[in-house]
């Protein structure tokens, strides 16, 4: 597996409507009732894992937060940025990775990795 971090996509978003975008998100966070990193984080996957259908589809706002977020449904890259943006809205540090899954692919994929009380850890909300 090969993978690079995506620094130019911290804090994106692809939207006119920030604040619509913030009102879904703080319904999200609404959610976590959680207090350490760990549980905080369970809950942002497990919301996104239940809320969010992956589709392999290639409309542009799938690729952004505004799939997931708005419509409900994404490619692994609007998933990842997802939970990045949830996530560093938190308060968490959660970046967005960007790789070949085996050399032998041009396909890329998306996934993330989130600082949990001073380790780094590798999710995917797509894959699981």
């Amino acid at each position: 597996m090969r993978w690079f971090p995506r620094e130019e996509l911290k804090d994106e978003v692809d939207s006119k409507d920030h604040a619509l975008l913030d009102e879904v998100v703080e319904k999200i966070l609404s959610k976590v009732t959680a207090t350490t990193e760990y549980e905080i984080e369970l809950q942002i996957h497990d919301l996104l894992l239940k809320n969010v259908k992956y589709v392999d589809k290639e409309k542009m706002t799938e690729h952004t937060i505004e799939g997931p977020l708005l419509n409900k449904k994404a490619v692994c890259e609007g998933i990842a940025k997802e939970m990045k943006y949830i996530m560093n809205k938190k308060g968490l540090r959660c970046e967005l990775l960007l790789g070949k899954l085996t050399e032998d692919t041009s396909v890329y994929h998306a996934w993330n990795i989130v600082r949990i009380d001073g380790y780094w850890y590798h999710v995917d909300v797509t894959a699981d």
